[in-house]
Order: C-alpha cells, then sequence, then structure tokens
C-alpha cells in the first residue's frame, strides 16, 4: 500500500517527462515490489498516461514520452527478473510470477461464486490444503503429473468455460464483486483483523464502511473540482479493477484505503466551501447525491450466514493455535450455528475435542467432516492417530492410507503409516512407508527412530528359528 501511493504521489506531482534513469529506477521498484503484490502494476497504464499528457502534442514530445514509457517497462523487466528468470530457465514453467494465477481465477469466477473466495466442496480451504488440491484434482482429471503451470492452466479453462456457458451470470458476478468492494462487510479470508483486534494492536478508528461512504463522494467531488484528485480517484478505480478478475477480501482492498481517505478529505472541504457559499446545486449533484448512493452501496446487507461464519471460524483456528482453547471452542461452536454441517468447522471442532481429551467427540466430528468432504486429508490422518492410540491398527491403516492417497507428498502421513503397519506386525510395509517418509524428509529424528526399530525387529526375526513360515 505504501508503495502503490508513493507512485500515485509520484505521478501527481510529474510535472515534465522523467530523465532515462528516473524512468527506469521507478520501473525497477515497481518490478521488486511486483514479486511480491503482482497488482501494483495495474498502476502502469496511469503512468503511461501521464507521460502521455506531459509530452502534449508535439511530435517530439512523444517520442520522448514514448522512450520513458519503454524505459519504464524496461525497468519492470529488471525488477521482476529473480522471478521469471527462476521459472523459465530453471523451474521450467513458463509463467512471469506464479502459475496460482489459475486456482485463483477459478475460485472467483467459478458456478455458484460469490465475489468472494469460495472453495468448492472437494477442495481444502486451508493455504497448505488449497495448494495440494489444486494439483491433486487435475492431475486426477487429466490421469497424469502435471506441472504447476498445466495445473493453473486446468483451472483456467475451468473458468472461462464458465463464463462461457452462462455470461449473464459472469456480469451479474462481476456487478457483485463491485458491491462487495465497496460495502462495509469485511471479509477477512485469513482473519488478520481479528487476531490483531484479540491481541489489542489495531488503535481505534473509522473501518473501512465508513472510509468508503464518505470517500466516495468526495473523490467524485475532487474530481470536478481538483484536477489531482482525478489522479488519485482513478487509482483507486484501477485497483478494484485489478481484483475484479478473481475475489474481493479485506486484505485486497486495503490499497485503496489511503486513496480513500484522500477523497473524503477533499469531498468534506468542498463540501463545507459549497455550504458556505451558498451554491446549493452544486452541493446536491457534486456531493450530496454521490453521498446517498454510497450510503446505499456500503450498506447494502450481506445475508449468507456462512460469509460471517468465516471471521469466527479462523479467529477459532488462530485462538486454538496460541493455546487459547475455551475461547477457541466458543467462537467455533459459533461459527458452526451459522454454517451448520460446513466440513471446515467440524473438523476445527475435532480438533478442539481432541485438545480437551474427549478423543469419542474429537472421532465423531472427524467422521462427519468426511461424510460431508470425502477428501479431507487432515480429517482421514487425525482420525488414524486415534486409531492408532487406540491399537485398532487396521481402522488405523484404512484412514491413513485415504490420507495419503489426497497427500501423497505428506511425509508425517508416511510415518503415522509406519506405525500403523509396524502395529499389524506388516514390516515389509512398515519399511517401505518409512522409507518414503524419510525420502520426503530426511532428517527428523522421529523418522530415523522408527526406521531404527522396524530394522531391528526385521533382523530379529530373520535370525529367529521361528521366524520361517
Amino acid at each position: 500500500a505504501l508503495c502503490f501511493w508513493l507512485v500515485v504521489r509520484w505521478i501527481v506531482l510529474l510535472d515534465s517527462i522523467p530523465t532515462a534513469p528516473l524512468a527506469v529506477g521507478v520501473g525497477v521498484g515497481l518490478g521488486i515490489v511486483a514479486t511480491l503484490v503482482a497488482n501494483i502494476l495495474i498502476l502502469v497504464p496511469l503512468i503511461v498516461l501521464r507521460f502521455g499528457l506531459l509530452g502534449g502534442f508535439a511530435a517530439r514530445r512523444w517520442v520522448g514520452a514514448g522512450g520513458a514509457s519503454l524505459l519504464l517497462f524496461l525497468g519492470i523487466v529488471v525488477g521482476t527478473a529473480p522471478c521469471w528468470i527462476h521459472n523459465y530457465f530453471i523451474a521450467k514453467e513458463p509463467v512471469v510470477f506464479s502459475a496460482h494465477g489459475g486456482i485463483n481465477f477459478y475460485l472467483g469466477n467459478q458456478p455458484g461464486a460469490s465475489g468472494y473466495p469460495k472453495m468448492p466442496p472437494s477442495m481444502d480451504a486451508s493455504q497448505s490444503g488449497l495448494r495440494e488440491d489444486s494439483q491433486r484434482i487435475p492431475e486426477e482429471a487429466m490421469g497424469r503429473k502435471l506441472t504447476r503451470t498445466e495445473a493453473g492452466a486446468y483451472w483456467n479453462a475451468l473458468a472461462k468455460q464458465a463464463i462461457r456457458e452462462d455470461p449473464v451470470r459472469w456480469l451479474g458476478l462481476l456487478v457483485r464483486k463491485l458491491r462487495n468492494y465497496w460495502n462495509a462487510f469485511q471479509y477477512d479470508d485469513i482473519s488478520v483483523i481479528s487476531a490483531m483486534s484479540d491481541s489489542g494492536f489495531i488503535a481505534p478508528g473509522p473501518r473501512f464502511g465508513l472510509i468508503a461512504m464518505l470517500g466516495l463522494p468526495g473523490l467524485i467531488a475532487g474530481c470536478l473540482v481538483a484536477r489531482p484528485a482525478r489522479w488519485v480517484a482513478a487509482a483507486v478505480a484501477l485497483q478494484m479493477i485489478s481484483l475484479l478478475p478473481v475475489f474481493v477480501t479485506e486484505r485486497y482492498r486495503l490499497a485503496a484505503v489511503p486513496g480513500l481517505l484522500i477523497g473524503a478529505s477533499v469531498g468534506l472541504y468542498w463540501c463545507w466551501n459549497w455550504i458556505v457559499a451558498a451554491e446549493w446545486a452544486r452541493l446536491l449533484h457534486g456531493y450530496v447525491a454521490p453521498l446517498i448512493l454510497s450510503i446505499w452501496l456500503v450498506t447494502l446487507p450481506t445475508k449468507d450466514p456462512s460469509l460471517w461464519a468465516l471471521d469466527l471460524y479462523n479467529s477459532a483456528r488462530v485462538l486454538l493455535a496460541n493455546g487459547e482453547t475455551e475461547r477457541a471452542g466458543e467462537r467455533a461452536a459459533q461459527a458452526l450455528a451459522l454454517a451448520p454441517g460446513n466440513p471446515e468447522i467440524q473438523f476445527l471442532l475435532g480438533n478442539y475435542w481432541l485438545e480437551k481429551g474427549d478423543r469419542s467427540k474429537a472421532r465423531s466430528l472427524y467422521q462427519a467432516t468426511l461424510r460431508v468432504s470425502s477428501n479431507h486429508a487432515r480429517a482421514w490422518n487425525n482420525l488414524g492417530v486415534l486409531e492408532i492410540q487406540a491399537e485398532r491398527w487396521d481402522d488405523a491403516r484404512t484412514a491413513l492410507t485415504n490420507a495419503s492417497r489426497i497427500s501423497p507428498g505428506d511425509a508425517k502421513i508416511h510415518f503415522l503409516l509406519a506405525r500403523a503397519a509396524q502395529g499389524l506386525g506388516d514390516w515389509p510395509a512398515a519399511n517401505s512407508e518409512i522409507h518414503t517418509a524419510l525420502t520426503l524428509e530426511p532428517e527428523r529424528p522421529e523418522f530415523k527412530l522408527l526406521e531404527k526399530e522396524i530394522v531391528a525387529r526385521q533382523s530379529s526375526r530373520t535370525l529367529s528359528p521361528n521366524s520361517h513360515e
């Protein structure tokens, strides 16, 4: 957000076509920031437009503006080089930044999309689970191993197919995303705000709803009377447009807040001036009418209970990870009341009861999770752990085999499978699984210890005269 508005400030204050070193330098800076948050590049058209307007109509100046634009692009290429050089020449993946854009495009445009991130029923909602499932599902559909780029292309094609099949629905979805962007409802998909509020980190102050309510009419008023405000309004509009291909979350729209605060200040200033000057017509169409529209847009109610459940779920997950078990249980129960049957909330409640020591309730909730989402690898894994603890080795192996099928690259699942095979006395299987676990994570001490136990037991069986069939 800081870099975004430093660039906008530079655009506003620019009074001549920049020198070559400055154009390249700004481009390099944009490129470096883009490797962290790619949509800062949405400012590039605004910069080029500024160069063009500074060039005027003289042919020589147009050449200067074009040259500065080319140097800006050159700087961006240099700034993003760590990403694209690695991807193209080392990883052999033809993407500039990340192949994850395909799944994000699908999540934002799939049938049933809400304009917020919405996980399909077959996909794990956690960050790590999403990465694994976005690779696993295309591979199962194609029947072969895929590169990350190929998996991204699979999701990209599905999203485009959904748009082609129902373009009217998609246009309605774009309108919904615009509504989400300006609405007071905070869809904080990783609950950063709640976590910081719980920790007393966030100072009191206005939330996005009030800022947007005053900022939007303020920017409209500013565009009518103050030329620099038009660049601020354009930057806010471009930042919003950059989210429309995917979805809206609280952290994604954060970058617009400084511009909206500027707009709110400008709007209140001109509102007061028009009142003092008794320019009622200008006040009405330049501020009051946009303010009424803004209030309506910002306060449109969000009625989907599952959206309200998200923040409770995420904050409960953070609290449980931090050892605040009772508060975590309360919030998870509230989340489940809003979204009954949600597999992620049921899984979290299973972890809560496991932390409380009630294995029976934990097992019941893991099973309920799997009835809704049979490809929930973590639920199968935790169910397998419970069966190992109860020494029900066959049930443990069944659960962990399902987990391994879904997440074959998870070393811990193979370690647990080795323990289940050890409990069954299936030493070749135990040896194979622990070998796989060590191949994936060779430095884990508990893996090495179990390997020694299995090797020692196999050796003793080989030496024992009673070990023959």
